[in-house]
């Protein structure tokens, strides 16, 4: 910029004393590259700011009453300012006017330019960058989170270093979510950002060159109520939609919920409409990947493909453009809409005041007066003629109708030649093991001659119309007819009659089955094999062995310390066996041993056990009888004499229990004498 334009653009009125103001020395121009209209702003405010600092050195009241008193004679245009000062700003607030003044006192002319003062950006939170982090990091951890609990948390973990305001604490978590919107949207909300920043570059329907392609299946609810008792009660179905890629066109069907029979009845009504297709792309709902719906499909020979969880832009086709078409075009304006999410819902209800919404049923609240078939032929229709001949971007401004009529002259549309087959592969099935008595469908048997080759094996059964009976296949991943299986007692059949037809069929069979084995039998001799296989084996190791050594050549002998003692104890084993002398001392020691035991056992011997000491006792007291070997032995052992023994022998429990016995025997003998007894 000339110095003649800095001048120009620099010229404030006389009314600023220039000697006044603060000189801010910087390294660079503040005004530098600022747009005009900016530098305008900001040398009005500089006007106005000298005005009111000579206002203020000429007061003697307060700051507030001086401000107070300038605002109110510049509003009144009794302050005089440049034509330019007043046409930007014609009448000023005390508030802006401190806030301006403290920012020229602070920065000079640069802290009057919007969006460029007081060195934005340059704060206390910017220039230490753990603190940076700190905030951030609770940004991300909380995304609501509250500018007065970060600075809390800066006060706790920043204690030493120089703390922020609020006021710049709210400023960098409000600039650092506008700079970073996509980030932080992805923190706040994955699936809205998902849904409005993931790159889409490339097209979904690239591959996709004619029409039954591909399908794609999803199902949500169907955000509005119905009523599933008249005037009763009411609740929401279960909407189920599928839709042609190539043409866009769709068939819903609504059920009570997401279920294996609800994915049979939607394709029943959806094939005659659409076709059949190659393959049917869904998520891993577990309707979509039960036993039932995947039999199905193997017996259409439609590739059925589950996406990764959560991952809905690999279907995008009928998240966005079909169900957030039929949720956002259809159900918002039928009765009983109930909104998408909980606050439309608090919304809706809101429309009611409280008296009016007090004791009321969601009926009354959101209006609700369809059925479920009513709300089913109002989706129809509006799919068929209002979604159905709308134009879509991705079809050129083609609509869905006018694709798929197209594809249909064109004979790319594959039908099934009569609809009620759909009901036969498409219906209620399952599968199970065909036993002794027949095929068990819960607790009734089913039979046709046909399974007599499968029993025992596994095969599966749809059932039909008629409960009587059952349509069976092989258990194959491409499965075959076998037959139509029927109850006897349902049909009032013979089960005799069946029996016996069924006995027979049995066995020619077997008698078949039989005859091909015993042939097999005969032509590859398996009852040889075994020498075969040991002859083969023998044959190869001798063709495998190394030639044999040369004359005169010596093996190369093998060392180890195992092999050396084994050696040594070989060499022992081999020699004679000689007796080794006998020290003199063990001799002695042994001899003193066997003494011992000796002693020990008659020592043993001479001792009395309970009752020979009460018949020792016996013989001495009441001279019964003369004492034996034995127990003179005994008193003899002890150094007592007969008398001395009794003595002692009386004080002990032995022989107080001696007498107890002997008299619980003298009275019970006289008891029997007198003819009494004793119970016991």
């Amino acid at each position: 910029m000339s110095e003649a334009a800095r001048s120009e653009q620099l010229a404030v009125p006389a009314l600023m004393d220039a000697a006044a103001l603060p000189v801010v020395t910087a390294p660079v121009d503040p005004l530098d590259g600022i747009p005009r209209a900016l530098i305008a702003r900001a040398l009005a405010k500089a006007e106005i700011v000298a005005a009111f600092r000579a206002c203020r050195g000429r007061s003697c009241r307060t700051l507030n009453a001086t401000g107070a008193s300038f605002v109110e004679r510049y509003n009144s245009e009794n302050e005089k300012v440049s034509a330019e000062t007043r046409a930007l700003y014609p009448t000023i607030e005390w508030p802006s006017l401190q806030r301006d003044w403290r920012r020229f006192e602070k920065s000079g002319i640069s802290g009057l330019i919007p969006g460029y003062g007081g060195r934005r950006g340059d704060t206390i939170i910017a220039r230490i960058p753990l603190m940076r982090e700190f905030v951030i990091a609770q940004i991300a951890h909380n995304p609501r989170v509250r500018a007065r609990f970060v600075l809390d948390g800066i006060g706790v973990r920043f204690a030493n270093d120089r703390i922020p305001d609020l006021r710049s604490v709210e400023r960098f978590i409000r600039d650092w979510k506008r700079k970073n919107g996509s980030l932080f949207q992805r923190v706040a909300d994955p699936d809205l950002w998902k849904s409005r920043h993931m790159l889409a570059l490339g097209d979904a329907d690239a591959g996709i060159t004619r029409v039954g392609q591909l399908f794609e299946i999803d199902g949500t609810k169907s955000d509005a109520f119905v009523l599933t008792e008249i005037e009763t009660k009411t609740g929401k179905m279960q909407m189920i939609a599928v839709l042609d890629v190539k043409s866009r066109r769709m068939v819903a069907h609504l059920a009570p919920s997401e279920s294996s029979q609800a994915i049979a009845e939607l394709l029943i009504k959806a094939f005659p409409i659409l076709g059949i297709p190659d393959e049917i792309k869904s998520d891993r709902g577990a309707a979509f990947l039960s036993e039932r719906t995947q039999r199905a499909m193997a017996r259409l020979g439609i590739k059925w493909t589950a996406v990764r969880a959560y991952c809905g832009e690999k279907k995008p086709f009928i998240e966005r453009g079909g169900m957030g078409s039929v949720l956002h075009g259809f159900f918002e304006n039928v009765p009983g809409y109930s909104g998408h999410s909980p606050a439309e819902a608090s919304a809706i209800r809101k429309r009611a005041s409280f008296a009016q919404r007090r004791g009321q049923n969601l009926a009354k609240l959101y209006r609700v007066e369809l059925t479920g078939p009513e709300l089913q032929g109002l989706l129809d229709r509006w799919l068929e003629h209002l979604y159905g001949n709308r134009k879509h971007r991705g079809l050129g401004g083609r609509t869905p109708n006018e694709v798929f009529a197209e594809a249909e002259r064109r004979g790319q549309v594959r039908r099934v030649a009569d609809d009620r087959l759909l009901d036969l592969i498409l219906g209620e099935d399952g599968a199970a093991v065909v036993g002794k008595k027949g095929l068990r469908v819960g607790n009734v048997f089913y039979w046709d001659d046909a399974l007599v080759e499968h029993v025992g094996g596994t095969v599966q059964f749809v059932r039909t119309r008629d409960a009587g009976k059952l349509i069976v296949y092989t258990a194959d991943a491409a499965p075959r007819f076998i037959c139509i299986a029927v109850d006897p007692e349902a049909l009032g059949l013979d089960r005799e009659v069946l029996a016996i037809a069924a006995k027979q069929r049995q066995t020619v069979v077997m008698r078949q089955g039989m005859d091909e084995l015993r042939a097999l039998k005969r032509k590859h001799r398996p009852d040889k094999l075994y020498r075969e296989i040991l002859d083969h084996a023998v044959a190869k190791t001798a063709a495998m062995l190394p030639a044999p050594a040369e004359a005169g050549a010596v093996a190369l002998p093998y060392r180890s310390a195992a092999l050396t003692a084994a050696a040594a104890a070989l060499e022992a084993l081999d020699a004679p066996a000689e007796p080794a002398p006998h020290d003199e001392s063990d001799l002695r020691e042994g001899a003193e041993a066997l003494r011992e035991l000796m002693n020990r056992k008659t020592r043993r011997e001479a001792l009395l056990n309970r009752d020979q000491l009460w018949d020792l006792w016996i013989a001495i007291r009441r001279a019964g009888r003369p004492l034996t070997e034995r127990e003179q032995a005994f008193l003899s052992r002890f150094g007592n004499t007969a008398e001395s023994w009794a003595i002692s022998y009386e004080s002990t429990s032995d022989y107080q229990a001696g007498l107890d016995l002997e008299r619980w025997s003298a009275d019970e003998g006289q008891a029997h004498d007198e003819g009494k007894s004793y119970a016991h």
